[in-house]
């Protein structure tokens, strides 16, 4: 007992560190990710606001600092980090696990990509969809989620200057995107899934989900635990895979 309690102080902490995408959503993206991690003892979880539209945080590079600021934060302390990044703030998590040591990288629907004619063929019946239903839900739904037009060009501009980093990833990654996604194609999962130079990599699709594959009822659940195996280096001999 005395020799499992010393070796159990001396083991690294463990934190997952969730980096939200594009929108006014922002730590809501992850709502069943939080609630599933505050329930595992092994696990710490930290999510952040990457901007503040209260003070006019517009500057893709204040976004990218501030995530810098926080996983480098938990690497000071020992930490051992799992960075998730979704939609944009995958195309973030890629660039900081480039060049800070990460234990893991998770990717959801990295934006390496976005807004094609495959991707806009589902989003357009979507919308009509809440349109037709109540033009004041519709509403709502695009106030929740649509930043200001300002905040636009720096989403734009951050892909392009991050993007190149993908090519610099070596530590172990798991890449999950849902086949029915509104914004960011397959091609662009598929993209980060062969630029990356680890050798331990997976690409995982969800048939039947869209962007916000982690809010999903029908594959939030499947999605939670491969990541958490992932973490625990669980995931062995992964089958051959069409997504890739």
């Amino acid at each position: 007992m005395i020799r499992h309690g010393l070796f159990a102080s001396h083991r690294k902490k463990r934190v997952l560190i969730a980096i939200h995408g594009f929108g006014r959503r922002k730590q809501e993206d992850f709502h069943y990710l939080k609630t599933m991690c505050e329930a595992d003892s092994g696990l710490e979880y930290r999510c952040f606001d990457l901007y503040d539209e209260d003070k006019n945080e517009k500057e893709w590079l204040v976004w990218v600092a501030r995530a810098n600021q926080e996983v480098t934060a938990y690497l000071e302390k020992g930490y051992e980090v799992t960075l998730l990044g979704f939609s944009m703030g995958g195309v973030i998590a890629a660039f900081l696990a480039s060049f800070l040591a990460v234990n893991k990288l998770v990717l959801v629907a990295p934006a390496f990509e976005y807004m094609n004619l495959e991707t806009v063929s589902r989003l357009i019946p979507k919308y009509a969809a809440i349109l037709k239903h109540s033009e004041s839900q519709f509403k709502a739904y695009m106030d929740e989620r649509l930043l200001e037009y300002e905040y636009f060009p720096q989403f734009f501009e951050l892909v392009k200057k991050l993007k190149p980093a993908v090519k610099k990833v070596t530590c172990p990654t798991l890449i999950l995107q849902g086949l029915q996604d509104e914004f960011v194609p397959l091609s662009s999962s598929q993209y980060a899934y062969h630029q990356i130079q680890s050798e331990r990599k997976q690409l995982v699709c969800f048939e039947a989900c869209g962007h916000e594959l982690l809010e999903n009822e029908g594959c939030r659940q499947d999605a939670f635990s491969l990541i958490r195996q992932f973490i625990d280096d669980r995931w062995g001999q992964a089958p051959a895979n069409p997504c890739t």
